[in-house]
């Protein structure tokens, strides 16, 4: 009995040791597995740092062979993914791309960026409604973002259905109530529908939420000049045209051009206008722009120089027989100003100008019933010409 308690316990003893060094060794796998999980973990973070560090300076091959050590070292990071499908994009591997994205969304499906990028993928592949799914997936995954949410309704409006993208937008502008981008989109879309002062309300709003912004200050300029509101957009134009990035941009300075003729500033206009012929002595468009200014100053030389210039560059163009005529009219060659504004016409058959100077030369040498011929035609042209209006009802009167 007593030998049989002893073995007994001798066994159990051994039993207990057996167990409690089963367990043992299984800790020490555990731990060692940890260990290295974390050990795979950190490196794969230092190598994914690197990998963005090279894909932000531009070297994107040297970035794709770094991230695609770091999904080694660690294949369930949404992460990593993500960025080799950035690197894809740039690369111009747009499938490739795709297919590391999504799977960035099925190791995660709320990664907000995730979902963005693929919607980039999708909007230049043009397909516009997986586009506006993707983007709108990123929004409602991260709603404080408002970048999915403009994304979105930029997609909407590539699927010709602006009024929602509005609506969309407009009902996140309280939430968004310091934010700019949006109004700015709001205000884009609203110009689009011709709806200028709706346009202008919403980019005046962006602007004082972010006054140093000069980007915005340019769309707000446009938006003044495109609503014909001149003063004001002489004031941003201004300012936007003395700044170093802006001061060579011809398009703004020719909107500034014809901002001072529409109110009466035709000197600055004529001086603006020269500028640009002189550092583009191609620009057809400056030329006709500087001959009109010419003609209201009584610059005839500048005058006869637009005419030539515009003639030579573009004889297709309507312009230069106009402003030739006008230069025969300063030079007392009324004959001679007929025949250029009669060709301007056969040129420009849909614009009333040409007859409109026709008939101020007719009415100038005192042939009334011509010139009153030639003011119809300009109205029925277009009747909605108010110097046609004005100066038919003149030849009436006389």
């Amino acid at each position: 009995m007593t030998c049989m308690s002893h073995k007994a316990i001798v066994l159990a003893v051994g039993g207990w040791m057996i167990v409690l060094a089963g367990c043992s060794h299984t800790s020490y796998e555990q731990d060692k597995a940890a260990a290295m999980g974390r050990y795979n973990a950190a490196r794969s973070g230092i190598t994914y740092s690197l990998a963005l560090q090279q894909y932000e300076s531009g070297d994107f091959d040297k970035a794709e062979r770094t991230i695609e050590q770091a999904i080694s070292a660690n294949p369930n990071a949404p992460v990593f993914y993500v960025l080799a499908g950035r690197i894809a994009i740039e690369k111009g591997e747009l499938e490739r791309g795709y297919l590391a994205i999504k799977r960035a969304t099925e190791l995660d499906p709320n990664y907000a960026d995730a979902y963005y990028r693929m919607g980039v993928i999708l909007q230049r592949w043009q397909r516009y409604e997986p586009a506006y799914q993707a983007y709108t997936k990123a929004y409602e995954n991260e709603p404080d973002n408002v970048n999915g949410l403009l994304a979105s309704a930029e997609m909407l409006v590539a699927m010709d259905r602006t009024e929602e993208a509005i609506a969309k937008l407009e009902d996140k502008l309280t939430y968004f109530e310091h934010n700019a981008a949006i109004r700015v989109s709001v205000a884009r879309m609203y110009m689009m529908n011709h709806d200028n002062d709706r346009a202008l309300r919403m980019f005046r709003e962006a602007q004082l939420l972010a006054p140093e912004d000069m980007t915005l200050l340019e769309h707000l300029a446009l938006a003044e000049y495109s609503a014909q509101n001149y003063s004001e957009a002489i004031y941003y134009l201004g300012k936007l045209t003395e700044l170093p990035q802006f001061k060579h941009r011809r398009d703004l300075r020719t909107a500034l051009g014809d901002c001072y003729q529409a109110t009466s500033n035709h000197k600055k206009a004529r001086l603006l206008f020269l500028e640009l012929t002189q550092q583009r002595p191609t620009d057809i468009d400056a030329w006709v722009r500087l001959g009109q200014a010419a003609w209201i100053v009584g610059d005839d030389t500048r005058l006869g120089m637009a005419a030539r210039q515009v003639t030579s560059l573009a004889p297709d163009r309507y312009e230069g027989q106009l402003l030739t005529g006008m230069a025969h009219v300063r030079a007392g060659r009324s004959d001679q100003a007929l025949v250029s504004f009669q060709r301007a016409s056969a040129l420009a058959p849909d614009s009333a100008l040409p007859h409109i100077m026709r008939g101020m030369t007719l009415e100038k040498s005192g042939q009334m019933e011509l010139a009153g011929q030639a003011y119809g035609v300009a109205l029925r042209v277009d009747p909605q010409d108010a110097r046609a209006q004005r100066l038919m009802a003149g030849v009436v009167t006389e």
